[in-house]
């Protein structure tokens, strides 16, 4: 995205060794939690998905009842199936600094 690198997230909050990176594709919105490697498999293999969420749905189902642009931006925090060994609130903190980056390197385009 136009220059914008990310930092790596901690150790702490998940992190690896590389950097957190920006990726633009299909994200499958649902009204249930899924924690199944097999149907997260199946669903990431019929549609193409980058990814598979809860809540962006519903946030761009509101905004469109009421003729709002919306845009959601998602990090992942965990995959479906699989534990999550990280400190949710070092998590939380981290990626709130990374989504505000995102968002106002996004804003002076939308």
């Amino acid at each position: 995205m136009c220059g914008l690198s990310l930092s790596p997230l901690s150790r702490r909050a998940g992190g690896q060794v590389t950097p957190a990176e920006i990726v633009y594709g299909t994200v499958l919105s649902g009204d249930q939690y899924l924690h199944s490697e097999p149907t997260q498999a199946r669903l990431h293999n019929e549609f193409n998905a980058l990814a598979i969420e809860i809540e962006g749905g519903a946030v761009a189902q509101v905004c469109e009842a009421f003729g709002i642009v919306w845009v959601v931006i998602r990090t992942l925090s965990d995959l479906a199936g699989r534990d999550s060994r990280f400190e949710f609130n070092q998590f939380v903190n981290e990626v709130a600094a990374t989504s505000a980056a995102v968002l106002r390197a996004l804003l002076p385009v939308l």
